[in-house]
């Protein structure tokens, strides 16, 4: 349904009729009933409903779907051909779209930052969005803004982008993926397709990620 704000208009009927009322001694509605004007009850009637229509604005807000997506990034989903080393890394965000606007949020742990070259000092890790389907791997798209937690293992990232009709495409089709890499330049530590989300699958990940 459409929420519809309606605006009062100024009285435009009311001043046209005070102005004709100004120039004489009758009151208004004596005035609207002379010979002289009944003839015209027509035509002004017309020009009052128009000067209405035209002055009362109607701002309307059409309610769009909100779709819903996740992520579950764990190693097992991350290419052979770039798979570092073994990690009990993983990740889960989720997603919302509404019209061609994309919000993501999303958490990380058990990264082992060690796993970056020990003679660099540790860096932030970094979290992608990317075209391409299961062992495809393609360059990113998108960048998300990633806060570590103070334990240097673990932490949360976030983002808001406007998607082209065609990446909302590959969005709704599942040809986007997401990865994290605990080094900017390296392979991707844990990934995920971006699928629609199934509340059921993503709380039993969340779930198996506390039991862990």
């Amino acid at each position: 349904m459409s929420d519809v704000e309606d605006k009062k208009a100024p009285p435009f009927a009311l001043l046209f009729f005070l102005a004709v009322n100004s120039t004489n001694d009758l009151p208004l509605w004596r005035l609207y009933r002379q010979p002289t004007i009944r003839p015209m009850k027509p035509i002004i009637f017309i020009l009052c409903l128009a000067m209405y229509a035209c002055s009362t604005k109607e701002v309307q807000t059409v309610d769009e779907e909100v779709l819903t997506f996740s992520v579950m990034m764990v190693q097992e989903n991350v290419a052979t051909a770039s798979m570092g080393e073994i990690t009990p890394a993983s990740g889960g965000a989720k997603l919302t779209l509404l019209g061609n606007e994309l919000t993501v949020t999303g958490e990380f742990e058990n990264l082992n930052i060690q796993m970056q070259d020990n003679s660099e000092q540790p860096q932030t890790p970094v979290v992608h969005i990317h075209p391409g389907v299961p062992g495809e791997e393609n360059a990113y798209l998108y960048e998300l803004e990633v806060k570590m937690h103070d334990d240097g293992d673990s932490g949360t990232f976030f983002g808001t982008f406007d998607l082209s009709d065609d990446e909302v495409a590959l969005l709704a089709d599942g040809r986007l993926y997401m990865d994290l890499h605990t080094h900017p330049q390296g392979p991707s530590t844990i990934r995920d397709q971006i699928q629609i989300y199934e509340p059921e699958d993503f709380e039993t990940f969340l779930s198996f990620r506390v039991e862990e």
